[in-house]
């Protein structure tokens, strides 16, 4: 964990990222982010991670552009408590491919990646996989899962 102000892309990028915390998983109503006061504030909307039993935190990526600026979105499972700000390392493993271009990178912590034999969506435990989908139970027609194959094409073209 360290400070979120100036993190550039990860060395090992796109296959690990840094992901700034936006959302605190124990957080219950949504934050924003202000970047002219570099803070986060608690609007009145449910956050949907929480809603949704999510086990981990929901952010962007750092060096791919911040909110509410283009950016890449990021949900991050992990047993860790962190709080808004927090910048954490994350392993890429897949992503929900919307059908109106606001994708969402799924990626695992270090210490749940020790644990994987394939740093791959469809290779998580079954009950992470279930709790990552729980996200979005009812998707669109043109709504997908991506594997980690995918999602790491994606995250080298993505422009912030």
């Amino acid at each position: 964990m360290m400070n979120s102000i100036g993190i550039q892309k990860h060395l090992l990028f796109p296959q690990h990222v840094w992901a700034i915390v936006e959302q605190p998983a124990q957080e219950q109503f949504r934050l924003k982010y202000e970047p002219a006061l570099e803070l986060f504030t608690q609007t009145s909307q449910i956050s949907l991670p929480y809603a949704r039993h999510f086990k981990g935190i929901y952010g962007w990526i750092a060096g791919l552009g911040a909110p509410p600026n283009r950016h890449a979105d990021i949900y991050v499972l992990t047993d860790e408590e962190f709080g808004a700000g927090d910048c954490i390392e994350a392993s890429v493993c897949g992503m929900y491919r919307r059908a109106d271009g606001d994708h969402k990178i799924i990626a695992v912590d270090e210490t749940i990646a020790k644990t994987l034999c394939k740093m791959d969506l469809f290779h998580l435990p079954t009950a992470l996989l279930s709790n990552v989908k729980g996200l979005y139970p009812q998707s669109g027609r043109h709504d997908r899962w991506c594997n980690a194959d995918e999602t790491l094409v994606y995250l080298e073209a993505f422009e912030g």
